[in-house]
């Protein structure tokens, strides 16, 4: 873990780290080159973007689908056409 001065850092002017933490002195360090060193970068530019976009998981197919209960009227006419349309 790098430790940095108290006052914060400037991306433009790069960052000075502390002696006295036991670590070598850099002064105008590349900002790019400091984040690949704290989050330990592995060639990929993605590493340093954000979450990842990974698809939605697949929905369970062991468990039947919840359908919405219908009114007796609209239940018998949704039977009806299921079943024009099975013919």
């Amino acid at each position: 873990m790098l430790t940095l001065p108290g006052r914060g850092f400037c991306a433009r002017m790069g960052v000075g780290i502390n002696a006295s933490a036991g670590l070598d002195v850099f002064t105008a360090v590349d900002p790019d080159e400091l984040l690949r060193l704290a989050l330990g970068w592995n060639g990929r530019r993605e590493v340093l973007a954000g979450p990842s976009r990974r698809p939605a998981p697949a929905p369970n197919r062991d468990q039947p689908v919840r359908r919405r209960a219908l009114r007796p009227g609209l239940r018998r006419r949704a039977l009806l056409t299921a079943a024009a349309r099975d013919r």
